[in-house]
């Protein structure tokens, strides 16, 4: 089952969006004691994001296939893999660690926030637009993993939490099933990839056929 695109890249950027801020105000939801929002950084996040991915895009799309391309993008994605699980591990156990109005807490989440937005932008942009995995069984019982263990921490944790708990237990369960699968099964191209590779082709297909007509034309 050959995928678009990995799943961690996805779901990392959408976690980096989520409300992650501290308000006394509760919104107008039965249970809460206090509310979360958005913060200015977070359009900063946003930004990067766009500028720097269509530049890593542009840079990686057109690249030559070669035996040896996917080597590199898929080194960088390990260490993207790697450092975006510890990232959600962290998260995760701060929600616990600090009490919701912690300034310690949000200081050092928007941190990670913007460290992993740099790591995988730039670094996983080139394996994302070029390279994917062979999803294959494994993703049920990772799927009915997740959903236990984020069902354990809505049980154990804050209702105020609950999109929290979501989102970085699907960074970290994608993430551990993408890197097993990627060193375990290798990597193949992407459908983007080889969509950009058909289009070069029949380009250059086009101007050779021009050329030639060109050539007996002036015959």
């Amino acid at each position: 089952m050959k995928n678009l695109a990995p799943y961690f890249y996805f779901f990392s950027n959408v976690a980096v969006l989520v409300p992650n801020k501290y308000t006394p105000s509760p919104p107008k939801v039965v249970g809460w004691e206090f509310g979360r929002t958005f913060s200015y950084y977070q359009l900063v996040f946003l930004a990067i994001m766009v500028s720097m991915g269509i530049t890593r895009c542009l840079m990686t799309i057109e690249k030559e296939d070669t035996p040896e391309r996917r080597v590199r993008p898929k080194r960088h994605m390990t260490f993207c893999l790697v450092f975006g699980i510890g990232c959600a591990v962290v998260q995760l156990a701060m929600l616990f660690w600090f009490e919701p109005p912690s300034q310690t807490r949000y200081t050092i989440s928007t941190l990670l926030q913007f460290l992993q937005v740099l790591v995988i932008t730039w670094f996983g942009m080139e394996y994302c637009m070029t390279c994917s995995v062979n999803y294959n069984w494994l993703i049920i019982p990772t799927i009915i993993t997740c959903s236990l263990t984020i069902y354990g921490f809505d049980w154990i944790g804050r209702v105020e939490y609950s999109k929290l708990y979501l989102i970085w237990n699907m960074c970290i369960f994608s993430g551990l099933l993408e890197l097993w699968l990627m060193w375990w099964n290798g990597v193949v191209n992407s459908y983007i990839y080889d969509i950009s590779m058909d289009n070069v082709r029949n380009s250059d297909e086009d101007d050779d056929e021009r050329c030639i007509n060109c050539s007996k034309f002036s015959c």
